[in-house]
């Protein structure tokens, strides 16, 4: 007596609503998810169509899928399995899954949506860390104020420090950049100026570079109205107002 035979079990899967969706036969996973989104966009739940009911009709699908982008949402899919997935993985997943762009947009169209929402998401992300930041500091100054400590002092003490830390990257990056203009050599001979002096040179640099920026405005304002006198004594010049002086009263 032959074995009584075991139902076929239907193949499902977990759409991102947390609703079970059963795959046709020898349908893969993006397509799957690719006719639950027709289903959406058609006002249906994608969890009340059983497999049964729709087997043998023509696959039908709203999004412009081909073999690459099969390929590529499959291979997504496998990485999302195994915990690899990156970032544009999850974009092109949310786009299979009916998360980006509209319905009846083509898979890439939805993918530039889906990738925008990402991206603006991701800087709101540490936009709430600057503001989370922002206030574990206020909460810091609180506590200094509690123990007696001068607030502003603080402040200015870490100011200081972090103008030293970064004038000390500035002299390793002059160090740096001064040892692989002589290539290695001790260059006792070519004296490196210290930071200070550094420092004075491009002072004066800038205050020259200011300088001239205020000298040729005042030379281009004096050229303007230079012109403008010429222009207005052309003027009185061509109306013959000139040649009767203490004209008719």
């Amino acid at each position: 007596m032959s074995p009584p035979k075991r139902p076929r079990v239907t193949p499902k899967i977990t759409l991102s609503d947390g609703s079970i969706f059963e795959l046709l036969p020898d349908e893969s996973v993006s397509e799957a998810l690719a006719r639950a989104e027709d289903l959406r966009a058609q006002g249906l739940s994608p969890a009340n169509v059983k497999a049964a009911d729709v087997a043998g009709q023509p696959k039908t699908t709203s999004l412009s899928y081909d073999d690459d982008e099969h390929a590529k949402i499959a291979e997504a899919f496998d990485r999302e399995k195994a915990g690899e997935a990156s970032e544009s993985d999850k974009i092109l997943l949310d786009v299979a899954r009916g998360k980006g762009g509209t319905d009846g947009a083509t898979i890439k169209s939805k993918f530039v949506a889906a990738a925008l929402c990402n991206f603006i998401g991701r800087v709101e992300n540490i936009n709430a860390e600057i503001k989370d930041r922002q206030w574990d500091r206020k909460e810091i100054y609180t506590e200094v104020k509690i123990f007696g400590f001068d607030v502003p002092t603080v402040k200015r003490v870490v100011r200081l420090r972090q103008i030293e830390r970064a004038l000390r990257e500035e002299q390793a990056a002059l160090d740096q950049i001064y040892l692989e203009a002589t290539e290695g050599e001790d260059g006792s001979d070519i004296p490196l100026p210290s930071l200070p002096e550094a420092k004075k040179a491009r002072r004066k640099s800038q205050a020259r570079l200011k300088k001239d920026k205020a000298r040729d405005a005042m030379e281009a304002d004096a050229r303007a109205a230079r012109e403008a006198v010429a222009a207005r004594v052309e003027a009185v010049s061509k109306s013959g107002l000139g040649s009767h002086k203490g004209g008719a009263r």
